[in-house]
């Protein structure tokens, strides 16, 4: 189409000329290379490939042991690009992770956790990372954003038990709902910003790996905590092309994590599930330890576990139990004497 304009532009230069006339060659020759510029730009842009199409997959676990992790070698295996939760990550964390997958770091010399389940959770990702030669991002809020400030603030409040006001069970319900909500607002906050730097981090590493742009689709692997999956829900809004998955199904969710879920999906919490989910973090503080070895450092068992022995409490038991003890250290000992029935139950 180009050429033709060109050819039908000579032509009519070629008319216009008189018997003494002559167009200035200057002329003709920019008139001709601009159609000629013109050209060349087109078929650029026509020969310009395709971006290739994207597709994502979220796996699900809970931040247990690497017992939480079954599953994820699988999926890693068919991806392209590897995203995985990095809350606070550094320069430094980002330049590790690439160099395990190239092979210029070796996984033991990263490992230095001294709790052996956290060890073994740590080497199970770095060992199935190494050397793999797959591209690796990281989307999460790093080090230095305000959102990290704020959840570092709320987790010294929640671990120094300012919540807590024991022998006053309507003080402490408030003082923990409004905890859990807030706990909601940050991890909406969190998510948002995943969600806004999800794109430009993959157009970093296409341009950083220009061999992905070869392929025809690109499939990426976002590893996340269950307690993300309002995530997913943003990207099919955003009309990505996005399916998940857990580490194990049906999936069962701790009280507290029911509750924070509800509050980011706008759902109301009766008095019921948040005692329910007090008196579960209260036994997860005395006996956590204990189930956790007993259960085999499988967070979903745990979850499973946890859930029958509360359930089987009213509203009213829960709140007597609280309120029969002053304090922390006297909680534990006054929840022992009144789980006959949850033991019996479960």
């Amino acid at each position: 189409m180009i050429w033709k304009e060109i050819r039908s532009f000579k032509e009519t230069l070629e008319e216009r000329k008189g018997p003494q006339e002559e167009v200035a060659p200057s002329i003709e020759g920019a008139l001709h290379q601009g159609l000629e510029d013109k050209f060349n730009k087109t078929l650029e842009q026509e020969r310009k490939p395709e971006e290739p199409k994207i597709s994502i997959k979220i796996f699900y676990s809970p931040h247990g042991s690497a017992k939480d992790l079954k599953g994820l070698k699988e999926e890693f295996a068919k991806c392209d690009i590897f995203i995985p939760e990095g809350y606070a990550w550094t320069k430094g964390d980002l330049e590790i992770l690439r160099g395990l997958s190239f092979g210029k770091i070796r996984p033991f010399i990263i490992v230095t956790d001294k709790n052996r389940i956290a060890k073994e959770r740590m080497k199970f990702p770095e060992e199935m990372i190494y050397n793999s030669q797959k591209p690796i991002a990281l989307i999460d809020v790093p080090e230095n954003h305000p959102i990290v400030k704020e959840i570092k603030n709320y987790e010294s409040e929640m671990k120094g038990k300012k919540i807590f006001h024991y022998g006053n069970f309507a003080q402490t319900m408030e003082s923990f709902k409004k905890a859990l909500a807030e706990e909601a607002f940050l991890e909406k906050e969190r998510e948002e910003y995943m969600l806004s730097q999800l794109k430009p981090q993959v157009d970093a590493l296409l341009n950083e790996y220009p061999n992905l742009r070869d392929k025809q689709g690109i499939s990426i692997l976002l590893s996340l905590g269950v307690s993300h999956t309002s995530l997913y829900h943003s990207l099919k809004k955003e009309n990505f092309e996005v399916t998940r998955i857990f580490n194990k199904m049906p999936f069962v969710y701790p009280y507290r994590n029911e509750v924070v879920r509800r509050y980011l999906f706008g759902k109301s919490v009766d008095d019921l599930l948040l005692s329910r989910a007090l008196t579960e973090v209260l036994f997860w503080e005395a006996f956590g330890a204990q189930l956790d070895e007993n259960e085999g450092h499988d967070s979903q068992k745990i979850a499973e576990f946890t859930r029958r022995l509360i359930s089987a409490f009213s509203f009213d038991e829960i709140k007597n139990m609280f309120e029969g003890a002053s304090k922390f250290d006297e909680w534990p000992s006054f929840l022992y004497m009144n789980l006959k029935k949850g033991f019996e139950t479960s």
